[in-house]
Parts: C-alpha cells; sequence; structure tokens
C-alpha cells in the first residue's frame, strides 16, 4: 500500500516521524515497528503532519511579547533545525510576518538564492 501526502506535507511528517521514531527507539521500540505505526497513523488520518509545525511555532511562540525582527528569525530558524520544510515554515509565520510590516518578504529572499 503506497501513501500519497502533498509534498510540503510529506517533508513534515519525514521531520515529526524522525524525531518519534527516535524517542520510541530510546524507549525501546524496534525502529520497523516505530516506522510502521507512523505510517499506519498517517493513513488513517489520526496525524495532521502540517498541523506539526504549526504546533510548533505556538510553543515557541507561547512566552508571548512582541513579534520584532530578530526574534521572527530567531523562531524561523528553529522551526528550520527541526526538520520542517521551509515553505511550510515561511506559510506559519506569514501572519506574523504581516505585523512587522513585510507579508512578501520571505519568498522574495528565496528567489534571490
Amino acid at each position: 500500500m503506497r501513501l500519497v501526502v502533498h509534498r510540503s506535507q510529506r517533508d513534515v511528517a519525514h521531520a515529526v516521524a524522525q524525531r518519534l521514531v527516535a524517542e520510541l527507539e530510546g524507549r525501546g521500540v524496534a525502529r520497523a515497528v516505530a516506522e510502521a505505526a507512523w505510517c499506519r497513523a498517517i493513513e488513517l488520518g489520526e496525524v495532521d503532519p502540517a498541523a506539526a509545525v504549526r504546533k510548533a511555532l505556538r510553543r515557541r511562540l507561547a512566552a508571548g511579547g512582541a513579534i520584532d525582527d530578530r526574534r521572527y528569525a530567531r523562531v524561523y530558524n528553529a522551526l528550520l533545525r527541526e526538520g520542517f520544510e521551509r515553505d511550510e515554515v515561511e506559510s506559519a509565520l506569514a501572519p506574523h510576518r504581516a505585523l512587522l510590516g513585510r507579508p512578501d518578504e520571505g519568498h522574495a529572499e528565496r528567489t534571490r538564492e
């Protein structure tokens, strides 16, 4: 059985799955069993991989306070280091980017690379 997931969702799912599998392995669960359980959960719609980046963002912004350029950059880079796909991170942060007065800047930076 083949699982079909949108590309960015697949990338997010991969990052989340790797963290989950590593945690389960650390607790004594066989890697193959953990990976199979993750794939089955995705198949059944029990996990929303795209929601993972939003949850991570909420966790990083939980301290509250204004989001300035420096904090935006720290959160953006932290989410990338966690293994989330760049487009998902930019989408999740778009409302915060708009509050800084630069709603399209992230996409402009990408096209210059």
